[in-house]
């Protein structure tokens, strides 16, 4: 058997400031930030393959589903307040859905886990911690304030970007133990192999893996071939507002030609990479 890792991706900046409307415009002005048609705070979104809505509502801490075209949701984990029992969030950072769109996945920043829930629960359901948990640390059974999560169907791991470890950690879901997939634990820098303070990750079909290396200003790829060492795909000059720059770059998207979207969060703006 022949295995070949492709690891060459050219990507062009083709354009930036893309604004989208997408589900719901949301009034917060009467100060009932907590119904079914409103949300507060919300750093996420990500729509299935019905084009249901979820929305990790931060400081209402809970997760709402919108189905298609309804401005209404539907509180589907937490109560309304935090903690940390597992029916409840607290620093809700991000979500992602398995394949068959059966469980979600979501990070605390501020309980230092994963938690894993039913996409057909409902307000209240306890959920499973699935990776940390353990009061926030760099050891292998601990997160160190979790931001950006992707979950990998054909490896069936959680790739974890692990702001305060300045790691991604590698977890199987439910696993008492993570790996350390890129960087260097507890250790920050601007190398090659090293991060600072990642906000998000993406994972190809090849198993490389793309970082949003926030305080480095960069997006970095960790090819399979090439172990701890990393190439900087996007950025990585430097804090700036031109092409060739991103400041606090926060989230990632691939879209199904490999084009890269880029969220510029210091800089309000959305980039787009091209693959070439």
């Amino acid at each position: 058997m022949l295995a070949i890792i492709i690891c060459t991706i050219i990507l062009i900046l083709i354009g930036a400031a893309i604004g989208i409307a997408l589900g719901v415009s949301l009034n917060r002005s009467t100060g009932r930030e907590n119904s079914n048609t409103q949300l507060n705070g919300p750093e996420f979104v990500y729509p299935d393959g019905n084009q249901n809505i979820y929305v990790p509502d931060y400081y209402n801490y809970r997760i709402q589903r919108f189905p298609s075209g309804s401005l209404i949701g539907t509180t589907i984990a937490g109560t309304g307040t935090p903690g940390n029992a597992t029916n409840q969030f607290n620093g809700i950072k991000n979500i992602w859905l398995d394949s068959s769109y059966q469980y979600l996945y979501e990070v605390e920043s501020l309980n230092n886990r994963v938690m894993r829930f039913s996409t057909n629960s409902i307000n209240g359901t306890a959920g499973t911690v699935v990776a940390g948990g353990n009061n926030p640390g760099n050891n292998t059974d601990q997160l160190n304030n979790p931001q950006g999560i992707y979950y990998d169907t054909s490896s069936n791991s959680m790739y974890i970007a692990n702001y305060g470890g300045h790691t991604i950690i590698k977890w199987i879901p439910g696993a008492s133990n993570g790996s350390v997939a890129a960087g260097t634990s507890g250790e920050s820098g601007n190398t090659s192999s090293l991060l600072n303070s990642p906000l998000d990750v993406r994972v190809d079909q090849y198993q490389n893996i793309y970082v949003a290396d926030s305080r480095n200003f960069r997006i970095q790829r960790f090819c399979v071939k090439n172990g701890n060492q990393g190439t900087t795909i996007a950025g990585g000059n430097g804090a700036g507002n031109s092409s060739i720059h991103l400041a606090q770059p926060r989230s990632l998207h691939f879209d199904s030609q490999m084009n890269l979207y880029v969220s510029d969060t210091t800089n309000h703006r959305i980039i787009k990479f091209v693959k070439v």
